[in-house]
């Protein structure tokens, strides 16, 4: 599994900020919400209301309201996806109007462009290595198979077993060690 690492991605945000706002802003979207895509691609005007984003998983098929990213950096900062929209309406568009409307292709293309500039090997130079980004970001910061599941909205908590790593069961072990030192101390002994 493909991911980027954080200063691969903080790479890839920035070039892509000064580059391609279009590319930049979905590359953000995909990675904030965990997005195949084929799922940022789907999105519409009418999919942004307010705060939240209504997202439509490929798998599933049920829509999820998830909360918009904000960031005061603009590079990180989500929220330019209602200047998008407005911009889409203010050119004769309406709620169906796709947000991100190119080709799957042509997705990939600048994704491998902006790869290349970003200094990213080409073995990471994909749209899904975003959505495993996503996940493992999720699971560094929670260490819960749980938070990775919601958040990529995966059918099964199995799914999630991709993001364990042969590190994590050090991290567990430690947890562990702690979590009776804890009960320990609280036992008095």
């Amino acid at each position: 599994m493909h991911y980027f690492t954080s200063e691969e991605m903080t790479r890839l945000l920035t070039v892509s900020y000064t580059q391609d706002r279009l590319f930049h802003l979905a590359a953000l979207v995909s990675l904030s919400q965990g997005l195949r895509v084929t799922e940022m691609r789907s999105l519409t005007c009418g999919d942004v209301d307010g705060e939240y984003l209504n997202v439509r998983p490929l798998k599933d098929g049920i829509p999820h309201l998830e909360p918009i990213q904000r960031n005061d950096s603009p590079i990180f900062d989500e929220g330019a996806i209602s200047v998008l929209v407005h911009g889409l309406l203010s050119q004769g568009g309406n709620s169906l109007t796709p947000l991100f409307g190119l080709s799957r292709q042509a997705w990939d293309k600048k994704m491998r462009k902006m790869c290349a500039m970003a200094g990213i090997p080409d073995t990471k130079s994909h749209w899904h290595a975003l959505r495993h980004t996503c996940g493992h970001m999720v699971f560094q910061n929670t260490v819960s198979l749980g938070c990775v599941s919601q958040a990529l909205r995966h059918k099964s908590l199995s799914s999630a077993l991709a993001y364990l790593h042969e590190h994590d069961a050090g991290r567990a072990y430690s947890a562990v060690s702690k979590g009776l030192a804890g009960l320990a101390e609280l036992a008095g002994g």
